[in-house]
C-alpha cells in the first residue's frame, strides 16, 4: 500500500495537546493501512478529497512564527514514500518534527531515524504483541514481525519515544498488563482512554468511555516500561510511574 506523495486530509493550525510544552502545527496525512474500529479519525481514513499543497504552505507560513513543531499524524503517515523527505524540508525551516504510527513499516522508521529528520515518535502498539489478536483488534492482516521490528527500532534508537496503547473495549484488563510486560525497559508507555467518538465502525458509538478507575488499575500494576503515563478526559495526562 506503500505511494508515493503525502496526501494531506486536513489540518490544526496551532496545538498544545499533542507535544508536551510545545505549540504545534498539526497536519492528518489521509489513509491508513489499518482498519481499528475504534479509531477516532475516521474522517481521515476515508477522506477521499485532499488538501492541496499550496493550501497548507499557505497555512503553515501564516503560524510559523508562532509554533515549535510540527505533529504529522494520521490515518498512517508511513504509507507514503515521500515522507522523509516531507521531514526533511520542516527540519529547514526549523521545526521539530513528532512523528505519529501505527510501527507497521519499520524500515521507514529506520530510514527517518537514519536522515535524523524526526525528533519524536509516539507507536501506538493495538493489542498484545500475537499476531492473531492483532489482527482481530485492527481487522487487517499486519505483519506482527513489523510491529516487532519497529518497537526494537525505537528501543535501541537514541529518538525520545513513547509507546501508547488504547484502551478499547475489546481489550481485557489481563491483556493490558500483557502488552505493558512486552514492553519491558520501554522508555515510556501511555494508555489512553477510549472515548466513542466519530469512531470507524459505528456500533463502537455504542460503548461508554474506558472507566478512569480501570486505567488507573492498569497503570498502577504494570510493571514492564519505566515511565507509565494515563490520558484521561477527566484529568488530561498524569505520569503514574
Amino acid at each position: 500500500m506503500w505511494s508515493g506523495r503525502l496526501k494531506i486530509a486536513r489540518y490544526i493550525p496551532q496545538s498544545t495537546t499533542y507535544w508536551r510544552g510545545k505549540i504545534a502545527f498539526v497536519l492528518f496525512a489521509s489513509g491508513c493501512n489499518m482498519r481499528c474500529p475504534f479509531c477516532y479519525s475516521s474522517d481521515v481514513i476515508k477522506k477521499t478529497n485532499t488538501i492541496q499543497k499550496t493550501e497548507f504552505e499557505k497555512a503553515l507560513n501564516r503560524v510559523q512564527w508562532a509554533i515549535d513543531c510540527i505533529v504529522i499524524t494520521g490515518g498512517e503517515p508511513t504509507i507514503y514514500s515521500d515522507l522523509p523527505i516531507f521531514c526533511k524540508k520542516m527540519k529547514l525551516k526549523r521545526l521539530n518534527v513528532y512523528l505519529e504510527t501505527n510501527g507497521s513499516n519499520p524500515s521507514m522508521l529506520k530510514k527517518m531515524l537514519d536522515m535524523k529528520v524526526v525528533d519524536y515518535i509516539a507507536m501506538d502498539v493495538k493489542a498484545p504483541l500475537d499476531k492473531k489478536r492483532y489482527m482481530e483488534i485492527t481487522r487487517s492482516d499486519i505483519s506482527i514481525e513489523n510491529i516487532l521490528k519497529s518497537i526494537d527500532i525505537l528501543m535501541h534508537s537514541n529518538i525520545d519515544y513513547e509507546f501508547r496503547t488504547t484502551y478499547t473495549p475489546e481489550l481485557s484488563e489481563d491483556e493490558m498488563l500483557t502488552i505493558s510486560n512486552q514492553l519491558s525497559g520501554a522508555r515510556r508507555w501511555v494508555i489512553q482512554q477510549f472515548r466513542p467518538e466519530n469512531c470507524l465502525d459505528e456500533s463502537f458509538m455504542h460503548y461508554q468511555k474506558t472507566p478512569y478507575e480501570d486505567i488507573m488499575r492498569v497503570a498502577s500494576q504494570a510493571q514492564g516500561p519505566q515511565e507509565i503515563i494515563i490520558r484521561t478526559e477527566e484529568k488530561g495526562e498524569e505520569k503514574i510511574k
